[in-house]
């Protein structure tokens, strides 16, 4: 009886696992996809590819033949770094214009991380704030507190 019920524990924890990691899998364009974007926009010999919140990180190498890294919006699947033919990307003058008209005066911070704007700004009321800004439109898409 018990070997049954250890079998059943089992088939049941097998047939559960498809399901748990389909429920957690991230939202948006998967590895392959993101491989044929980068392909379509020249890049070859990817190396490596890491999902990094929320986006795609590759290794690989451009029409030039250097070694670089792409980053793909896993949401939209668009290239956010480096700038592609005809996109218009955010310039650190742009982000510190939205910034501030967004009211954040003080701007100690600003630098790119994973494809996007990384901010370390001093929010209303005095407080240390992170923020991730969009390249392509400057729409904060994270927020959290300075540490």
């Amino acid at each position: 009886m018990a070997r049954k019920t250890l079998i059943a524990l089992t088939v049941a924890a097998v047939l559960a696992v498809p399901v748990l990691l389909h429920a957690a899998a991230p939202a948006g364009i998967d590895l392959a996809r993101a491989v044929q974007i980068a392909d379509a926009a020249g890049y070859r010999d990817i190396t490596d590819v890491d999902r990094e919140d929320d986006s795609w990180e590759l290794k690989v190498r451009g029409a030039d033949g250097r070694k670089q890294r792409v980053y793909i919006e896993a949401a939209t699947g668009d290239i956010l770094w480096p700038p592609q033919p005809g996109q218009r990307q955010l310039s650190a003058a742009d982000v510190m214009a939205k910034l501030g008209a967004a009211g954040y005066g003080e701007i100690r911070e600003l630098e790119r991380d994973e494809g996007y704007w990384s901010a370390e700004v001093r929010g209303t009321g005095g407080m240390s704030r992170e923020l991730r800004i969009h390249p392509l439109s400057g729409a904060i898409s994270e927020e959290g507190w300075d540490d």
